[in-house]
């Protein structure tokens, strides 16, 4: 259980990183060779921002879902306080 993490990491690195990394550096080779280098550079920096736009968004919305989870917690945790004290009450 211990490797599992690592494992992951590892498995999106050489099947998800890696072969993208080469496909763009084939693509902006082959873009270079026989459309110049702007459009190579164009295409490098459209993904670029587009990593960027995903690692944002991705960020916000963890944000929002780890507030969510929090929230809920508290909810729960009020709901089980107010059981509690409601038995206590009951009890006496």
């Amino acid at each position: 259980m211990r490797n599992q993490p690592q494992q992951a990491i590892l498995f999106q690195l050489v099947f998800a990183v890696v072969p993208t990394l080469v496909e763009l550096f084939i693509t902006a080779t082959v873009l270079t060779q026989r459309c110049g280098e702007k459009y190579a550079l164009a295409t490098l920096a459209t993904f670029v921002a587009y990593c960027a736009y995903t690692s944002w968004i991705t960020e916000w919305r963890m944000k929002i879902r780890r507030n969510l989870v929090r929230d809920r917690a508290r909810e729960r945790n009020n709901c089980c306080m107010f059981q509690d004290t409601e038995f206590f009450q009951h009890s006496q």
